[in-house]
Parts: C-alpha cells; structure tokens; sequence
C-alpha cells in the first residue's frame, strides 16, 4: 500500500483541481473553506452468496478449521487424473509388479494453526466427472468407502525464519488402486476419454481442526506416480508413470460447507447489526456499504478514502486467521447485486489493520448526482480458492470503526 506523508497530501489537497471546478483557483481567498471530516453515516450489511463456481480452477483447498466469529468450514477437493499419453502398455502382465501409487500435492498455502498435523484423507471417485460441466462451492461427488492414505501426520513445512514455505508432500495410496491402473485393460488405457471412464478421480479432505491446506493440481510438482517393476530378461527394472490434472481437459472443484450456528456471523445475516461485517472467500460473503452523502452536498470533494478496518483479535495469534491479502470494491444496484466492473482494489495493510479505498471520484459523482447512490459491495480476492476471512469493525462498534475520510472545499 502506498503511504503519502502530510506534506504531500496538504500539498494534494490544495494543489487537485477536480472537473468543472477551475474557478476555484481566482476565488479570493476568504470564499473558500477547506475541511476534513469523517462524522459520515455509513451503514453495512454481510451478504451471503448462495453459490460460486469453483471447478476448472489450479487452486484446491482441503481441510477444516473452526472459530468463534463464523462457525465451521470445511472444504474437500475432487480432482481428475490423466494419462500422460494414448494406447499405454506397461508390460506383459505376467512380467510387471506394483512397487507403489504415490500422490504428489504442492502445498502453496495454509490457513490457520502452522504448528498443528492433520491427516489427509484420499478416496476413490465413482461417478461420472466430466470437465465440460460446472461444478459450484456446494457440489459433492459419491466416493467408494475405502481410505486409500494411511496420513494422520501432515504438517506445514516453515523456513528457519518460520514463514510458510512451498512443499511437494508426497502421499503413499492404497496398493488397490495401483494395482487397478496398472492392470488396466488395454481398452481403459487407450485415450484419456475411456481411462475417465475407469478411473474417474479422486477425493482428497483432511479433517483437522484449525488447519486449511492450499495446493496447486496443476503445477508439474503435483502428480499421481504409478511405481512399478518389470522382468526382462535376468533383470528386474523399475520403472515410474505420472499421471497429471491438467487445466483444459482434467475436471477438478473444490466443495464448501460452512456451519455458522450460534456464531456471530449467524446473528449478522439474521439481524440489522452493525456491530460487525464478514467477508469470506470459502463461504462465499460479500460486504454490503452504504454512505450517506447528505452532509457534502455543498462541498468540493477533493480526496475520499474509505478506511475498513478488521477486528485484531478476530485475527489471533501467529496470526492463525489473517484476512484476504486484497479486496474488491463494486457497484451495487438496488437489489444488493454486483453491478458492473470492479471499481477499485485495496491490499490489506497488515500495520494499520486496515484497507484503504480511494473513492473521491464515487463520492463526487454521488454529490453531482451524476450516477444514483445504491452503495458499494466489498469482494474478497480468490473467491473459488481461498478461505481467509475478515472480521470488518462496522459503524456502531466501540473500537476503530469503518469511517469515510474526506478533504473537501466549500465555497461560501
């Protein structure tokens, strides 16, 4: 975020010429008045998003994580294997023998307690999985019963310096399913259009507590490795085949599910509390916010900044919850819908935290009447694949509240 000492913002101030106001600068002096106010009524509401499409995206989420502000979420990831090629042969079946089936996953975030282990959970997909259909954050797909990772131990890999750093975990499955790729008749092996047929995919949650495990199906460091041995002659030679979920023909989505009972996200969709807003990616919130411009109606907006500060113990330590890296800010129309194309972005100023929106030219068109107040909605960063959430402190809080900062010139 970018920060502007005093001096240059006095000099901004006094120096920005907004349109149709050139006069301004041959007014005698004693006709003008400058002011910086933030006693604006601003008024919220967390909107819950009924559905979000989650399938076709390289980002996947698994795990499960529990506080006292939203409730419980979780997320499981259901994901396709591909072959690597057509009309595959491993061998005469008679000569080749299954050494091992191994996952690969490349962790590329977490959400919540680093210091925890969590299993991972792996189950075979047995209905039809298509990647020309849309799957949403509410989708699930029917499994066998069989557990095919023995993982209770996952644990997020930090640096010395303990900041998250990248990993391939590598997760050893069930002999059953090797042995059914490896075995495979020659029909199931030809192109990748009969192998989703006989190998629909895979299902992979993790039931942990506080911990969300991010990861990348696309990356080359994410894989289904067949291991496996073959006779020739008077040698046994090992041997490996990668299977790969690629972005264009590879199905993949990620379901959420969301329990709120009794937290105060729940009492904030059911009341007209402005206590509190939430924003979530996972369980798919948007912000609602609207300013009342009644008060500037003779002013000159030279500068408005939209201050959203979040909740620090919302937070917690390490800090286990921190909020979306960035937000969105949208039209809304009379309904509470997103209208248009965003508006602006703010990144989360983890010093202050707070973000900082820049809406001089929105506050002027509402004064001007150029485009009708409807209010504005707040969207978080990576709605498909992140689970962080913000605690915003709304306009009725005690602490540091959700304010409109404005530099303006009256003309008297």
């Amino acid at each position: 975020m970018k920060k502007i000492s005093f001096f240059c913002l006095i000099l901004f101030v006094l120096g920005c010429k907004v349109k149709n106001d050139d006069g301004l600068a041959v007014l005698p002096p004693d006709t003008i008045d400058g002011n910086f106010t933030t006693n604006h009524q601003i008024s919220i509401k967390t909107l819950k998003i009924d559905s979000t499409i989650t399938s076709g995206l390289s980002g996947q989420t698994i795990g499960r994580f529990h506080d006292n502000y939203m409730g419980t979420l979780e997320a499981e990831s259901y994901i396709q294997y591909l072959l690597s090629g057509t009309n595959v042969n491993f061998g005469d079946p008679s000569k080749i023998t299954l050494d091992s089936l191994v996952l690969w996953l490349y962790i590329t975030s977490y959400y919540g307690d680093s210091s925890e282990t969590a299993p991972i959970n792996v189950y075979e997909i047995n209905e039809p999985f298509t990647n020309e259909q849309i799957y949403y954050n509410f989708n699930t797909l029917n499994t066998y019963s069989t557990n095919l990772s023995s993982v209770n131990d996952f644990k997020i890999q930090l640096d010395t310096s303990g900041n998250f750093k990248r990993s391939i975990h590598r997760i050893r499955l069930d002999n059953s399913l090797g042995q059914k790729i490896l075995f495979a008749n020659s029909i199931d092996l030809q192109d990748n259009n009969k192998f989703r047929d006989f190998f629909k995919g895979l299902k992979i949650s993790s039931g942990h507590q506080n911990l969300m495990i991010g990861f990348d199906v696309i990356s080359d460091s994410s894989r289904l490795v067949l291991h496996y041995s073959v006779e020739e002659s008077d040698s046994v030679v090992k041997k490996t085949y990668n299977l790969f979920s690629d972005f264009v023909s590879a199905a993949k989505f990620t379901n959420y599910k969301r329990t709120s009972s009794g937290s105060l996200y729940e009492q904030s969709l059911n009341t007209q509390s402005q206590q509190y807003g939430f924003i979530s990616s996972g369980s798919q919130n948007q912000l609602y916010i609207k300013i009342s411009t009644d008060s500037l109606k003779s002013m000159t907006v030279n500068r408005a900044e939209l201050e959203i500060p979040v909740d620090t113990m919302a937070i917690g330590y390490n800090p286990s919850f921190f909020p979306p890296s960035i937000l969105f800010l949208y039209n809304s129309d009379a309904n509470k819908k997103i209208q248009g194309m965003n508006l602006a972005s703010a990144s989360y100023n983890p010093e202050k935290k707070m973000y900082t929106f820049n809406v001089t030219n929105k506050i002027n068109n509402y004064i001007r009447n150029i485009e009708e107040n409807n209010g504005l909605i707040l969207v978080p960063v990576f709605p498909g694949t992140s689970v962080n959430r913000a605690v915003i402190l709304g306009p009725q809080n005690n602490q540091q509240k959700i304010r409109l900062k404005v530099y303006s010139t009256q003309i008297k």
